[in-house]
């Protein structure tokens, strides 16, 4: 029996499109690239998510999971952080985490070593 787990979802506030810069993965210390470098998400797909346009309103599901290592999935979900940043097409930025508290900021960077690539 198939279930589902781990849908991390992020909204737009602005009234325009968001333009995603980049995103961020990271369990501790340690950044994640791409999902398969934790072992439990090895069999996990997404589509590309940074330098996506995202328009007012919509919703974005980078992650979902149907299978059967929910549990796994799920404990490693909780130690998860995740960053992601954004900005209007005129050039108004904001960083936003899992708590959905998006700050604004001058412009989105990130170090190469610690970009979500997937």
């Amino acid at each position: 029996m198939e279930r589902l787990a781990l849908v991390i979802v992020y909204l737009t506030r602005s009234t325009g499109p968001a333009i995603i810069k980049y995103v961020k993965v990271s369990i501790g210390k340690r950044y994640l690239q791409q999902w398969s470098d934790l072992p439990e998400f090895d069999s996990i797909y997404q589509s590309h998510i940074s330098s996506t346009t995202l328009p007012a309103g919509e919703i974005l599901k980078p992650l979902v999971y149907k299978g059967e290592a929910v549990e796994k999935i799920l404990k490693i979900d909780k130690r998860l952080e995740i960053e992601l940043c954004y900005c209007s097409i005129y050039d108004d930025c904001w960083v936003v985490s899992r708590s959905l508290q998006a700050r604004p900021v001058e412009q989105c960077e990130v170090n190469s070593k610690q970009a979500f690539l997937q």
